[in-house]
């Protein structure tokens, strides 16, 4: 479990600590542009809610989706947040 592989304890330690990875849209970017890539959906938000709060700051996600435009790149997002 992604807890356990942080050294977190599946309780109050996983719930209210958040990790950014701001290099996510380069990242991305790259990996779409690799010879033989081929175009399948991308799923945001099967594994927690994409907009968190940090997100207002960080603007990570919003990146992304921005990255995936630009190459008309599938994608489905599910989100409870306003901050879409």
């Amino acid at each position: 479990p992604t807890h356990a592989f942080h050294d977190l304890s599946p309780g109050l330690d996983f719930e209210s600590k958040l990790f950014a990875k701001p290099d996510a849209p380069a990242l991305l970017r790259a990996e779409l542009a690799k010879r033989g890539y081929v175009a399948q959906p991308i799923a945001f938000g099967t594994n927690t809610d994409p907009y968190q709060p940090i997100e207002r700051e960080w603007r990570i996600t919003r990146g992304c989706i921005a990255v995936l435009a630009e190459t008309n790149h599938p994608l489905t997002i599910t989100t409870k947040s306003d901050r879409v």
